[in-house]
């Protein structure tokens, strides 16, 4: 019976203790995200890419940070044609300097001018948003030319 209840008290010690280490820590000091690039040129075919965002200030938890994707231009690129985004939101370590977001460049295998979209950031938890820099411009590049398609 005695071995039962120690037992029982040890695995509540330790449930207790997980659960507290489990429990996130939000920055509560003065730290301000942005866009790492003003902006990202790649290839269709480039596969995942990755965009960074910066923080700076001091931290002493994690930062949530959410973006919103827009077409932008006069050849605009489409989310879930040209492109697909991994997620609209990254966590950002306490003793990071950068997040990522990342998509994946989608070849549509047709000759075009570049296609342009934009990534700019919705929100931040936990942080200030640099509105001076709070957009990267991405250029997708063709990879198709006309001796390529020739050559299919």
């Amino acid at each position: 019976m005695k071995l039962n209840k120690l037992y029982a008290f040890v695995l509540a010690a330790a449930m207790v203790g997980c659960t507290e280490e489990d429990t996130p820590s939000w920055n509560s000091q003065e730290a301000t995200v942005s866009m790492g690039q003003a902006e990202l040129v790649c290839k269709e075919n480039k596969g995942i890419i990755n965009v960074p965002v910066t923080v700076e200030g001091k931290r002493n938890g994690i930062i949530e940070v959410e973006v919103e994707v827009a077409e932008y231009g006069d050849n605009p690129a489409f989310d879930d044609v040209h492109y697909i985004l991994t997620s609209n939101k990254v966590i950002i370590p306490a003793d990071a300097t950068e997040g990522q977001f990342e998509f994946r460049a989608i070849d549509d295998n047709e000759i075009n001018e570049s296609r342009t979209f934009t990534i700019t950031i919705k929100s931040a938890k936990h942080a200030e948003v640099n509105t001076e820099a709070n957009s990267t411009m991405v250029i997708l590049k063709d990879n198709d030319s006309q001796l390529e398609t020739f050559l299919r």
